[in-house]
């Protein structure tokens, strides 16, 4: 949720310069709808329960020190002084499973890709904001 969390910091920013944000969970549909409420998400959110889109962008799983090793706990820790609780319905299932970050441009190319090496690898958002003009300028 922290990098959902940026990039709700910048949606205003990124919707201005004419790009789309969609969030993709291997949740079902009840899951995301009750993530997406439980945590205020106000932009899109899609389910790929049976992962097409994550195998297409070659998101596989992490080993279990990838997904649960130092950084990742520090991490976890970090969120939970916050004040982070999961959400009540969260998708329990295959917590090996590894995201990823991309921005893709009008024609369908992938602008930028950050494919997940690791629970806690992603993007920072300045790199993902910078990849947003690439989208914004492409097929016009």
């Amino acid at each position: 949720m922290a990098h959902l969390g940026q990039v709700r910091a910048h949606q205003r920013i990124i919707e201005s310069r004419g790009a789309k944000i969609l969030a993709v969970s291997f949740g079902t549909p009840a899951e995301v709808e009750d993530y997406r409420g439980h945590f205020g998400v106000p932009f899109a959110m899609a389910s790929d329960r049976d992962r097409p889109l994550y195998r297409a962008y070659g998101l596989g799983q992490g080993s279990l020190f990838a997904v649960y090793g130092l950084r990742a706990i520090k991490q976890h820790v970090a969120l939970k002084a916050q004040g982070f609780e999961p959400a009540p319905n969260a998708p329990k299932q295959d917590t090996l499973q590894l995201g990823g970050d991309f921005v893709i441009d009008a024609s369908g190319r992938i602008a930028f890709a950050h494919p997940s090496r690791s629970g806690d690898d992603r993007a920072t958002i300045a790199h993902f904001v910078a990849a947003v003009p690439a989208v914004a300028g492409a097929g016009r």
